[in-house]
């Protein structure tokens, strides 16, 4: 299992957050830390999650990503829990070769928030911020909103 301490995501978080591009009146370094609390417990969780709708039959499914990476292009990955095929290929290699840092995760989760997240799904708010990382979209996800937002208050405090 894949474990990073909490103190180094944190570190991180504080190190990358500044990059995220997120709506005015929230901090990145927060807004990181808060999906890294609800997607890996602070890094202690941060293995490879398998997911159902990027295994074979699922609507996500990519057979020739499977094909050159195997059973990791099928889950998510790191203290985020990044899909496999949101990573750029030089990362896919270093997750499947397991020699993926915490530093290659944070630097990942930037790059893939500021397009997907805000570029693409136009997140405003924590709420929606929440809803796109943990649903792909802005949509109805009342429980993962409310633990987000109860980790940013703590990332605050």
């Amino acid at each position: 299992m894949v474990t990073f301490s909490r103190e180094d995501v944190i570190a991180s978080c504080k190190e990358f957050g500044h990059l995220l591009h997120v709506p005015s009146g929230l901090l990145g370094s927060a807004v990181m830390q808060a999906i890294a609390s609800n997607e890996s417990s602070l890094g202690a969780d941060s293995g490879s999650r398998q997911e159902a709708s990027y295994s074979e039959g699922g609507r996500n499914y990519d057979a020739a990503l499977e094909d050159s990476y195997g059973s990791a292009s099928e889950c998510s990955h790191g203290p985020w829990q990044m899909m496999f095929d949101n990573f750029t290929p030089e990362t896919q290699a270093e997750i499947v070769a397991g020699r993926a840092t915490i530093t290659d995760y944070a630097q990942e989760f930037v790059r893939f928030f500021n397009a997907y997240v805000i570029r693409t799904r136009h997140a405003q708010t924590l709420d929606q911020i929440g809803e796109v990382w943990n649903l792909g979209h802005i949509g109805y996800d009342p429980e993962y909103v409310h633990k987000l937002n109860l980790a940013y208050q703590e990332a605050t405090a």
